[in-house]
C-alpha cells in the first residue's frame, strides 16, 4: 500500500509530534489501520466523524457504522489524526526538531 520508506517517516514524523503531546506511541500497523478506516469512512453518510463510531442505527433502515468494531477507538483514531504528517515541517529535518 505505500512505500516502507514513506510508512517510515510518517510513524517517525508522528511519533515525534505524539511524545510532545504525551499521547502513546504508534507502529506502522496502526497508520494503515488508520488510512483503512479513513478509506472506510468515505462509504457512510456522516455529520460529524464521532458518529461513525455509533453502535446503535441512527435510522431504522440503515445499520450503524459500528468502526469501533474495527480495534481502534474513536478517541485514538482522533489522536492520530490531529498529529498526522506526511513530511517534515519548515524549520524541521529527519532526526531534529528545532
Amino acid at each position: 500500500m505505500f512505500p516502507p520508506k514513506q510508512l517510515n517517516l510518517m510513524v517517525e514524523l508522528r511519533n515525534k509530534q505524539l511524545d510532545k503531546a504525551t499521547v502513546k506511541r504508534t507502529t506502522g500497523e496502526e497508520i494503515l489501520k488508520f488510512f483503512g478506516l479513513c478509506l472506510l469512512m468515505t462509504r457512510f453518510e456522516f455529520g460529524n466523524r464521532a458518529s461513525l463510531w455509533l453502535t446503535t442505527a441512527p435510522w431504522k433502515y440503515i445499520p450503524a457504522p459500528r468502526l469501533g468494531d474495527s480495534g481502534m477507538s474513536r478517541d485514538r483514531f482522533n489522536s492520530l489524526w490531529r498529529y498526522f504528517l506526511f513530511r517534515p515541517t519548515r524549520g524541521e529535518t529527519r532526526g531534529h526538531v528545532p
